[in-house]
């Protein structure tokens, strides 16, 4: 009998070799099936990538649960919960709903915002070098970065600026915000102030999520107010003592600069890439532009003021990748609501957005926010300001709504857990206008394939591989009309068997749809 069980061992596994070898396998056949069925539009997968791997698919997280939420009270709003009902929001709400829903989305990427006043009150704290890391600002970061420890995201954390009523010692003092960029000659202490919570924060506390650092949010939005030379010029030398304080701390090596970090300003981004060479090791940029009127080719490099061809253009000299750090769809009433924040359209649009970026050649983005919170106390009386104070463009809402997924949430997820960091991009030519589609190959040689149909037709479609292929590929699906309510996340409809090198579907309108090997959480 032990005879017997080592031949058939033996005997499956020369079989299980010569599938894995080449020859008969349909993933390494080199005379594999490339013909689309009639009537198919081909959508071709290019032997190379664009050279380019994914930096991360990521959500704003800002620490003001702890310190500006938890603990306010009030009635929901109507369709939320029965008329005159109250909604409170408790701390425990974190642990209970938001973390859990992290998970499930395989979020592995945060930006989250800090100020100097977090943990440095005033000038005689920073001269005594007697620092206050147990403020309530600080309570609330930790809440953030302890989530993102436990969960192994990637963490950028961005130095806002400086609050212009915290910490008027160190601010300009006339930029008539409440957060402006350091006075001219104090560039150095704001530096120094960044790199000192940033060893602490990893060093002391054991943050070693914390990856990546940006210096000043949207820094041409107020550094131009000194001209567009002598503005930027500003920011390179704040950048270049910031890399310098980093360096005297000991702890440059173990972060990442993504600088430029500019609000739809192409030239700001190339100027960046040129003046910060050696600085710089992203480069990224904001855009809340386009919108389901903009067609995919005005996106990419239509548009006569603003497209993405004109973000590549800008640092196609440069070896540094970029990404979008904030963005959101153009439906904004300044400065913060989603006025499409409950629409299923927002989530097509959000998931056709993401596509161009990675067709177009940049490596990757971040939704603002994860979801709806103040960021500030409100006041006593905030109930009648509502909603004007709130940051309401999350892919959840706020307490009032019963921290309801929005659909633009079911969309975003799909991204989130299927578009993995450090996969390799092929963009995919489609030649319909109404198709965008980008294909990612991870390390372990997993396939995934995005293709979003912004028209109301349905499409026959079909991929054709030209490099190592999948032999079936499991399918999600976000359409308009069919979107999730229940908060749970979309799974797989069907599993679609690859004929040689051609993978082939009927996609519906106004669809996203993810094909892909990985597991249904997107984990390889």
């Amino acid at each position: 009998m032990k005879k017997t069980i080592v031949f058939l061992l033996t005997a499956l596994l020369a079989l299980g070799t010569l599938a894995g070898c080449g020859g008969k396998s349909p993933h390494g056949d080199p005379n594999a099936n490339k013909t689309v069925p009639e009537g198919y539009k081909r959508l071709e997968i290019e032997q190379d990538s664009n050279g380019k791997q994914v930096l991360g698919v990521g959500t704003e997280l800002d620490p003001h649960f702890l310190s500006c939420n938890a603990g306010l009270s009030g009635t929901f709003q109507p369709d939320s919960k029965e008329s005159g009902e109250k909604w409170e929001v408790k701390a425990s709400d974190w642990d209970d709903i938001f973390v859990p829903r992290m998970k499930e989305m395989n979020l592995k990427r945060i930006r989250t915002m800090v100020l100097p006043h977090y943990f440095c009150p005033n000038e005689a704290a920073y001269t005594s070098k007697t620092y206050d890391w147990q403020t309530t600002e600080m309570k609330s970061l930790y809440q953030v970065l302890d989530t993102a420890q436990e969960l192994e995201m990637y963490v950028n954390l961005t130095m806002w600026g400086v609050d212009t009523s915290h910490s008027a010692w160190l601010a300009a003092g006339d930029s008539g915000t409440w957060c402006c960029e350091p006075q001219e000659g104090k560039e150095e202490i704001f530096a120094e102030l960044f790199a000192t919570m940033i060893k602490y924060l990893r060093e002391e506390k054991g943050y070693t999520c914390i990856q990546e650092i940006t210096l000043y949010n949207e820094p041409n939005s107020f550094y131009n107010r000194y001209g567009a030379i002598t503005g930027h010029e500003l920011y390179t030398e704040m950048c270049i003592a910031t890399d310098e304080a980093f360096k005297e701390a000991g702890i440059r090596q173990d972060v990442k600069f993504n600088l430029s970090d500019d609000a739809r300003d192409s030239t700001w981004l190339g100027k960046s890439a040129a003046t910060l060479e050696g600085v710089a090791d992203i480069l990224n940029s904001h855009t809340y532009d386009f919108t389901e009127e903009h067609t995919n080719a005005q996106i990419q490099y239509e548009l006569p003021t603003y497209n993405l061809k004109s973000y590549m253009d800008a640092i196609e000299d440069s070896p540094l990748p970029h990404m979008f750090g904030e963005f959101g769809t153009g439906h904004v009433e300044p400065p913060s609501i989603a006025t499409d924040r409950h629409t299923e359209m927002r989530g097509l649009q959000i998931a056709r957005i993401a596509a161009n970026m990675l067709y177009m050649g940049s490596c990757g983005f971040s939704h603002w926010p994860l979801f709806s919170q103040y960021y500030n106390r409100p006041s006593s009386d905030f109930v009648t300001a509502y909603p004007f104070e709130i940051m309401n463009m999350g892919l959840w809402g706020y307490a009032d709504e019963d921290y309801a997924p929005r659909p633009v949430y079911y969309a975003y997820s799909l991204l989130s857990r299927f578009v993995q960091t450090g996969a390799h991009i092929y963009p995919v030519e489609t030649n319909d206008a109404n198709l965008v589609a980008v294909a990612l190959k991870t390390e372990e040689g997993k396939w995934t394939y995005l293709v979003v149909n912004d028209s109301a037709d349905t499409k026959n479609i079909a991929f054709v591989n030209n490099t190592k292929f999948p032999a079936s590929l499991n399918r999600y699906v976000y359409e308009l009309g069919n979107v999730p309510t229940d908060g749970k996340q979309i799974q797989s409809d069907k599993t679609v068997t690859a004929d040689g090198r051609v993978v082939s579907d009927r996609l519906g309108g106004m669809t996203f749809a993810v094909y892909s090997d990985l597991e249904s959480g997107g984990r390889t």
